[in-house]
């Protein structure tokens, strides 16, 4: 069941660039968001009930950019720019800060509706959200 969770975060961190949620808040001509670190080995380990936007940045998002972003300094001796939201945006497919925030707890609703009437199990990726 872990693994499922897992999956599921990870396939929507990969997958949001490629099929961007229209929240309708985002300017659909601003220049799209690049990530400037891999995130494909985030391991991202968290049960429906405690799924939302805060808890997934504070707990696994930012952590790992600090920790990819202090090895690139060490490696090259830069630092990416346009920080950790910028990720987060490149992520999740958006152009806003509370676009991405809203595409994470979106993505968190439909998990904890679906493990609702799935008694528990978790879905690997809410299809609702491509």
């Amino acid at each position: 069941m872990i693994m499922l969770r897992n999956t599921a975060l990870a396939v929507f961190l990969t997958l949001a660039t490629t099929a961007p949620l229209a929240l309708g808040a985002s300017n659909p001509d601003a220049d799209r968001k690049t990530a400037c670190h891999d995130y494909s080995d985030l391991n991202i380990d968290v049960s429906p009930h405690q799924c939302n936007q805060r808890y997934i940045i504070e707990h696994f998002l930012i952590p790992a950019y600090v920790e990819k972003n202090e090895a690139r300094e060490a490696a090259t001796g830069t630092r990416c720019e346009g920080g950790v939201w910028n990720d987060i945006m490149a992520l999740t497919g958006t152009t806003e800060r509370d676009d991405a925030q809203k595409k994470i707890n979106a993505f968190c609703a439909a998990r904890r509706g679906r493990s609702r009437h799935l008694r528990g199990a978790v879905p690997r990726f809410p299809v609702a959200l491509l």
